[in-house]
């Protein structure tokens, strides 16, 4: 990242990105096991139900890390502003 840029900027996406990570994870795999259980038949035939499994865990996720980097992002500001 650019060096010039202010350090709650950099706290603020890497909690982006590592909430989006998580929460992409998570819900993938509660909507998988919630309709599917430990089977691998969608994997074999339904494959247009697994992308869409993914869209809806991927907007969530990046609902969930936008609101962490926005969080992170404005305490970091009003810190520095705060000095």
């Amino acid at each position: 990242m650019d060096t010039n840029c202010p350090d709650f900027v950099k706290r603020a996406l890497k909690a982006f990105c590592l909430i989006f990570g998580i929460l992409l994870v998570t819900l993938f795999a509660l909507d998988y096991f919630r309709r599917y259980g430990f089977s691998i038949e969608p994997f074999l035939h339904e494959r247009q139900t697994l992308w869409s499994l993914l869209n809806d865990a991927a907007i969530g996720a990046f609902g969930g890390g936008l609101t962490a980097g926005t969080i992170v992002y404005f305490a970091g500001r009003e810190k520095k502003v705060m000095k």
